[in-house]
């Protein structure tokens, strides 16, 4: 099982640079979609390395980090990013196109809260 967390935490890393580089791009409705992917990804890994199994199948950031037991800081990341898991995929989710739902500011805001989820569980992994 140790490769898998390990292949996780490798593609929410990667996600995580795509996403800065999405920022710097101005495509703000792949920030937010990257963002839940990071934080999906960050979370499963430390299931499977702290569980010794399988994650959920599940896209429910805040179930995932509950049971973790994580700090509020990241409870409350999760809680903002679950929403987006939808919104930035589905039309009639996001009451239209996705990406007119997007900014800057509101981008830049869901990449800290995927990197409070993804450094959090970075360090749980290396202890």
């Amino acid at each position: 099982m140790a490769q898998d967390w390990q292949n996780w935490l490798g593609m929410a890393e990667r996600e995580l640079e795509d996403a800065r580089v999405a920022l710097a791009d101005g495509l703000f409705q792949m920030v937010a979609f990257f963002s839940h992917q990071i934080a999906e990804a960050s979370l499963k890994a430390l299931w499977i390395r702290e569980a010794d199994g399988l994650p959920p199948r599940t896209h429910d950031l805040l179930d995932m980090a509950e049971q973790l037991q994580a700090p509020e800081v990241v409870l409350g990341a999760a809680r903002d990013l679950n929403p987006l898991y939808s919104a930035t995929r589905y039309p009639d989710v996001a009451n239209g196109n996705p990406a007119r739902n997007y900014d800057k500011s509101n981008a830049s805001r869901a990449l800290a809260g995927a990197e409070e989820v993804f450094e959090w569980c970075s360090r749980r992994l290396r202890n």
